[in-house]
């Protein structure tokens, strides 16, 4: 009875395919705020002349690593940045742990994202600019997800 019951549940899971993984772009430090497609994503002028975006990913049906520490077998997070086409972002990807939310899926928040390029330059003139913004997250089973969003600049100073 055991084995039966064993058999038919590989068998449903078969069928039915592991749970796919599933990425949303977001801002936030404190708390996670998801950024819809054809919101302002507001870029700041820091103290040394450069630009930067604050980013975060929420992320589900992937294997969260450490979030308290860095460990080898935390996932990837890579955030890139591009204005028609080209990339803007001068950040690396890098091995975050993402924390366990109470939905079952699990965050990263408030990355630094810095925009470093002809493409930013005047800061005045990138204010309203078009981007899109992609996050991809490969865990330490090799499962790699991506997404995107488009959204508008909004310069603060």
């Amino acid at each position: 009875m055991t084995r039966a019951f064993f058999v038919l549940a590989l068998s449903f899971v078969a069928a039915c395919g592991a749970p796919e993984g599933a990425l949303t772009l977001g801002t936030g430090v404190e708390a996670f705020e998801p950024l819809p497609a054809g919101a302002s994503l507001e870029v700041v002028a820091g103290v040394q002349g450069g630009y930067h975006a604050i980013l975060s990913v929420r992320a589900i049906g992937i294997e969260p690593g450490e979030a308290a520490r860095y460990d080898e077998k935390n996932p990837v997070v890579d955030f890139d940045v591009y204005r028609d086409g080209v990339r803007i972002d001068d950040s690396p990807a890098l091995a975050f742990g993402l924390a366990p939310m109470d939905d079952d899926s699990f965050v990263r928040l408030g990355r630094r994202v810095v925009l470093a390029n002809e493409h930013v330059e005047p800061f005045d003139a990138f204010d309203g600019a078009a981007l899109t913004v992609e996050v991809t997250l490969e865990d330490q089973r090799g499962q790699a997800l991506v997404t995107s969003v488009d959204v508008v600049a909004e310069v603060l100073r």
